[in-house]
């Protein structure tokens, strides 16, 4: 299952909103290349209204490679609050996906916490559970190098000993609201290793 690409992966959703509220949408274009096989494209869109209380609802819309067949298309539903605390930023949301065969599959709660250590870094984790027996922790951390690229990787375990996975990759900003990720996928649990490249955009209604 994918998470909110444009939240999660590249972080381009800003934490705080202005006024009462805000709307931000998205959308990313990807090409997947596997370790074995051919590669495939996928596209994904975004639509969330964020309250500057913090609490925040959206919906994603994205299609599916040939490893998810018979499924073409995931819809996710989520909610959630963000806040920071000085400089710790806090997240919590509720994700459901559906998708076009299987239907309602399953949610989980994910907790997010993130904290700059110095000018150039920040650490982050999150904990997930689907309320049904499986949870997961994944460590993140992002280098800044310059004023437009970011260097930055990740390590997710799952409990039970289901395994870990990992990626790492550089994310330029082309502009104001358009980035272009490099990311390399491994694991240890026989999923083949990938390489993606991503093209997304993401602003606020207001900048229309």
């Amino acid at each position: 299952m994918k998470y909110i690409l444009l939240a999660a992966a590249l972080g381009l959703v800003p934490v705080s909103a202005q006024a009462d509220g805000t709307t931000y949408v998205g959308g990313a274009l990807t090409y997947v290349q596997p370790d074995v096989g051919d590669g495939f494209g996928t596209v994904e869109a975004y639509v969330e209204y964020e309250h500057s209380s913090g609490l925040y609802a959206g919906i994603w819309l994205g299609s599916l490679g040939p490893d998810d067949e018979p499924d073409t298309i995931e819809a996710d539903l989520y909610f959630g609050y963000r806040t920071e605390f000085g400089q710790v930023s806090f997240d919590a949301g509720y994700t459901r996906y559906y998708y076009d065969d299987m239907g309602d599959c399953c949610g989980e709660l994910i907790i997010s916490g993130e904290v700059p250590v110095g000018d150039k870094v920040t650490l982050g984790v999150d904990l997930s559970t689907d309320f049904e027996g499986t949870q997961y922790a994944t460590f993140n951390w992002a280098v800044t190098a310059t004023d437009v690229f970011e260097v930055s990787g990740s390590v997710t375990a799952y409990n039970d000993g289901g395994g870990t996975e990992y990626d790492f990759g550089a994310t330029a900003s082309l502009s104001d609201t358009t980035a272009v990720d490099l990311r390399y996928y491994d694991n240890d649990f026989g999923d083949e290793s990938r390489v993606e490249l991503v093209l997304s955009w993401d602003t606020d209604l207001t900048n229309l």
